[in-house]
């Protein structure tokens, strides 16, 4: 009950900010109140991937919380109140498995953090995804794994040598370098695997994402 308050309220929070549709469906996955043009031309764009609740929305929201006490020289006040907000987020969508992964994947790195250990990337993403499996038995089998796992592990691999590639000394252009290598490293696989499993890639959505990320 206490859960469908806090919903029933951020809806009645959208409805006064005039864009409910939008809002609810990148915030909470929720594309009931889109019209289906409108997500016919997000699908086109190959920006569907906005409004599924997944790692992207847990980031979000730990950044916006981490990333201020950060540059005021509290990045562990930061960190403590970004997962706090994060977990809660996990708690008022009921443990969707997509967003749970992400949850997991930040626990496993900020839990090694605080205890002063520092796990390779890829040990983490392993860990996340055995205890996924424990969890979710048969789930390795899914879209919604293969697509979160195969685009993570392809950022790992690919991203330091396209950011090698974009690097720069001037500050703004190594920014905009970091963007860019990250959205190859994640559209690139991306496109092959919606090739291959969907029968359809979007090669724009690398412009649009990477717009988008600017």
């Amino acid at each position: 009950d206490f859960r469908k308050k806090i919903l029933a309220y951020l809806h009645d929070r959208f409805d006064k900010m005039g864009e409910r549709s939008l809002i609810a469906a990148f915030l909470l996955g929720d594309t009931e109140d889109l019209a289906p043009q409108e997500l016919d031309a997000f699908r086109d764009m190959g920006l569907m991937h906005l409004f599924a609740v997944s790692g992207l929305n847990i980031a979000l929201l730990f950044a916006l919380l981490y990333l201020p006490f950060r540059f005021a020289g509290l990045p562990a006040v930061g960190s403590a109140l970004g997962y706090a907000v994060a977990t809660g987020f996990l708690l008022l969508l009921d443990f969707p498995v997509p967003l749970l992964r992400a949850w997991l994947f930040m626990t496993i790195a900020l839990a090694m953090r605080v205890i002063d250990r520092r796990l390779p990337s890829w040990t983490q993403l392993f860990l996340t995804a055995i205890i996924v499996e424990l969890l979710f038995p048969l789930s390795t089998f899914s879209m919604s794994f293969i697509l979160s796992f195969g685009i993570t592990g392809a950022i790992l691999v690919f991203y330091e040598p396209l950011h090698f590639c974009f690097a720069s000394k001037n500050k703004l252009l190594n920014l905009l370098g970091e963007h860019a290598a990250l959205t190859l490293a994640a559209g690139l696989p991306a496109l092959i695997l919606g090739y291959l499993l969907f029968g359809s890639a979007h090669p724009l959505s690398l412009v649009y994402n990477l717009l988008l990320a600017a």
